[in-house]
Protein backbone atom coordinates (compact mmCIF):
# COMPACT_ATOMS: atom_id res chain seq x y z
CA UNK A 1 0.00 0.00 0.00
CA UNK A 2 1.84 2.89 -1.33
CA UNK A 3 0.85 6.90 -0.01
CA UNK A 4 0.35 8.02 -3.44
CA UNK A 5 -0.85 4.98 -5.02
CA UNK A 6 -3.64 3.84 -2.97
CA UNK A 7 -5.98 2.47 -5.08
CA UNK A 8 -3.68 -0.13 -6.54
CA UNK A 9 -1.87 -3.09 -4.89
CA UNK A 10 1.56 -3.85 -5.64
CA UNK A 11 3.80 -7.02 -5.34
CA UNK A 12 7.61 -6.53 -4.56
CA UNK A 13 9.86 -9.39 -5.00
CA UNK A 14 13.39 -9.75 -4.21
CA UNK A 15 15.86 -12.41 -3.70
CA UNK A 16 19.78 -12.55 -4.08
CA UNK A 17 19.84 -10.59 -7.82
CA UNK A 18 16.58 -11.15 -8.61
CA UNK A 19 14.34 -8.21 -8.21
CA UNK A 20 10.16 -7.97 -9.39
CA UNK A 21 7.98 -5.42 -9.13
CA UNK A 22 4.50 -5.54 -10.46
CA UNK A 23 1.11 -4.18 -10.14
CA UNK A 24 -1.83 -6.48 -9.12
CA UNK A 25 -4.94 -4.61 -9.70
CA UNK A 26 -7.23 -2.61 -7.15
CA UNK A 27 -7.57 -3.31 -3.41
CA UNK A 28 -11.08 -4.12 -3.18
CA UNK A 29 -12.23 -1.27 -1.17
CA UNK A 30 -10.94 0.87 -3.91
CA UNK A 31 -13.04 -1.73 -6.70
CA UNK A 32 -16.83 -0.79 -7.54
CA UNK A 33 -18.93 -2.88 -5.54
CA UNK A 34 -20.75 -4.19 -8.52
CA UNK A 35 -17.92 -5.40 -9.50
CA UNK A 36 -17.30 -7.58 -6.04
CA UNK A 37 -18.07 -11.51 -6.36
CA UNK A 38 -21.51 -12.61 -5.79
CA UNK A 39 -20.73 -15.99 -3.75
CA UNK A 40 -20.85 -15.29 -0.43
CA UNK A 41 -18.01 -17.68 0.95
CA UNK A 42 -15.90 -15.58 -1.90
CA UNK A 43 -17.26 -12.01 -0.13
CA UNK A 44 -16.69 -13.29 3.39
CA UNK A 45 -12.78 -13.83 2.57
CA UNK A 46 -12.45 -10.87 1.02
CA UNK A 47 -14.49 -8.89 4.20
CA UNK A 48 -11.84 -10.73 6.63
CA UNK A 49 -8.90 -9.14 5.14
CA UNK A 50 -10.54 -5.35 5.84
CA UNK A 51 -8.54 -4.02 8.45
CA UNK A 52 -9.57 -1.68 11.37
CA UNK A 53 -7.99 1.58 12.06
CA UNK A 54 -7.62 3.20 15.37
CA UNK A 55 -10.54 5.23 15.94
CA UNK A 56 -8.15 8.70 15.77
CA UNK A 57 -7.20 7.63 11.78
CA UNK A 58 -10.82 6.81 10.50
CA UNK A 59 -13.00 3.77 10.81
CA UNK A 60 -12.47 1.35 8.78
CA UNK A 61 -12.09 3.64 5.30
CA UNK A 62 -8.77 1.64 4.67
CA UNK A 63 -10.66 -1.74 4.05
CA UNK A 64 -7.90 -4.47 3.03
CA UNK A 65 -5.19 -2.40 2.08
CA UNK A 66 -1.78 -3.28 4.11
CA UNK A 67 1.64 -4.62 3.91
CA UNK A 68 2.63 -7.89 4.50
CA UNK A 69 6.48 -8.02 4.25
CA UNK A 70 8.56 -11.59 4.74
CA UNK A 71 12.52 -11.36 5.21
CA UNK A 72 14.44 -14.65 4.80
CA UNK A 73 17.84 -14.90 5.38
CA UNK A 74 20.91 -16.12 7.75
CA UNK A 75 22.04 -13.67 10.45
CA UNK A 76 20.26 -10.35 9.21
CA UNK A 77 19.67 -7.87 12.15
CA UNK A 78 16.03 -8.01 12.69
CA UNK A 79 16.28 -4.59 15.04
CA UNK A 80 18.09 -2.38 11.92
CA UNK A 81 15.28 -4.07 9.12
CA UNK A 82 12.66 -3.14 11.70
CA UNK A 83 13.66 0.59 12.13
CA UNK A 84 14.42 0.32 8.44
CA UNK A 85 11.14 -0.24 7.60
CA UNK A 86 9.37 1.91 10.04
CA UNK A 87 10.66 4.44 9.20
CA UNK A 88 9.23 4.40 5.52
CA UNK A 89 5.98 4.47 7.40
CA UNK A 90 3.94 7.52 7.58
CA UNK A 91 3.77 9.15 10.75
CA UNK A 92 0.43 9.87 12.98
CA UNK A 93 0.54 13.37 11.96
CA UNK A 94 1.27 12.57 8.13
CA UNK A 95 -1.43 10.01 8.22
CA UNK A 96 -3.79 12.71 9.57
CA UNK A 97 -2.97 14.61 6.61
CA UNK A 98 -3.58 11.74 3.84
CA UNK A 99 -7.01 11.04 5.20
CA UNK A 100 -7.92 14.57 4.68
CA UNK A 101 -7.44 14.36 0.97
Amino acid sequence: WLANLPQNIHYWSHAGHYFSLEGLGNWWVATNPAEWPRNREELDKILADFERVPENLGSGRFGDRRQEIVFIGIDMDQEAIEALMDGCLLTDDEMKIYIQR
